[in-house]
């Protein structure tokens, strides 16, 4: 548990300290990034799924993505799909990502709910809301 074959800490527990205070051990709900000029706010939501925040963990600690599977008992594709968001944290993943990564179960599971309940909102919006964000987004 958090340990290299050889014996070393994982990096997060080397740095604990940085990611204890960035992350704090909860899951990352939406955040607002608001852009405002003299006539017009723009508030734009800045959201990504679980596995966009473990392959930003990994590429800092320098891990490859096999060997991240190695870690976590499961298929590269897997892990690929995962950090693509087209695979949910589940109980299951998030023990395991917790094992490798020392964040909590509940973190995880905390960011595929926000992650879940972005998309949800995606999907009740008006066609032509979605298509002007995504073209927004371009920009």
């Amino acid at each position: 548990m958090g340990l290299f074959a050889d014996g070393r800490l994982t990096p997060y527990y080397e740095d604990r300290g940085r990611y204890d205070s960035h992350y704090r051990d909860y899951g990352l709900s939406q955040t607002q990034v608001t852009m405002t000029n003299s006539k017009n706010t723009f508030t734009i939501p800045v959201v990504s799924p679980p596995g966009a925040t473990l392959k930003e963990l990994i590429d800092e600690w320098g891990m490859s993505q096999q060997e991240v599977a190695v870690r976590l008992g499961k298929l590269p594709k897997d892990v690929s799909l995962l950090f693509a968001g087209r695979l949910r944290v589940t109980p299951d993943w998030a023990e395991r990502l917790e094992l490798v990564t020392g964040l909590s179960r509940g973190f995880w599971l905390r960011r595929q709910e926000s992650y879940d309940e972005y998309l949800k909102r995606e999907e009740a919006k008006p066609l032509a809301e979605r298509e002007w964000d995504n073209w927004a987004s371009l920009f």
